[in-house]
């Protein structure tokens, strides 16, 4: 795994965090809003047990890829993050794995790494 690069020091009116993003691509509309469905009713906040906040974003349809949605969690640091990668993680990643099979299969992207929240 590669280190994570060097960060900015931060000012006194940001405070750093740590930001998780899955973007999944589907392959119909009918399988967007089941999707869409699943992380509203229960998947993105049950992520709220180690997260300080979920986003759950249904992204613009482009030619290339129709039908996407974003979810985005941050959490206060890397270590709440690392935590919920060992306690929760693999039984909510096997409820999506088993959504995406009965969808007919999901495109799944992460990415991860600090962010800075910005106050006036």
């Amino acid at each position: 795994m590669l280190s994570p690069s060097p960060s900015p020091s931060p000012s006194r009116s940001s405070e750093v965090m740590f930001l998780y993003e899955v973007t999944a691509t589907l392959k119909s509309e009918q399988a967007c809003e089941r999707y869409l469905a699943w992380l509203l009713e229960g998947h993105a906040s049950a992520l709220l047990s180690w997260a300080e906040r979920a986003e759950v974003t249904r992204l613009d349809p482009t030619p290339e890829a129709p039908w996407r949605v974003k979810s985005a969690y941050l959490f206060q640091d890397r270590e709440a993050y690392e935590r919920y990668t060992r306690e929760g993680a693999p039984a909510l990643r096997a409820e999506g794995v088993a959504l995406a099979e009965s969808l007919g299969g999901v495109g799944f992207e992460r990415a991860m790494g600090p962010t800075w929240r910005c106050a006036r």
